[in-house]
């Protein structure tokens, strides 16, 4: 007697995809200020606020160029900032 599969076939949702060797990731995106102690490069910058938003674009940009180019895809479920 042959040996039987015992793996689990799932139809549809995200286990098809594990089924074909995707992954899904979930990730929250996280931003904080750095503590500058140069006050040139203070004046310099728009704001704090600026920055958080510079780096959460990059951060959001990255994983949209992810999702477009790999198998694997990265779902965003939270954003985080720390001033």
């Amino acid at each position: 007697m042959g040996r039987i599969s015992k793996r689990i076939h799932v139809s549809g949702g995200m286990g098809q995809g594990k089924m074909r060797g995707e992954k899904y990731y979930r990730a929250g995106l996280y931003a904080r200020l750095s503590s500058d102690q140069d006050p040139k490069k203070n004046e310099s910058q728009a704001g704090p606020q600026s920055s958080l938003e510079t780096q959460m674009h990059i951060a959001e940009k990255y994983v949209e160029d992810w999702n477009r180019h790999h198998r694997d895809r990265i779902e965003i479920v939270g954003r985080y900032m720390d001033m």
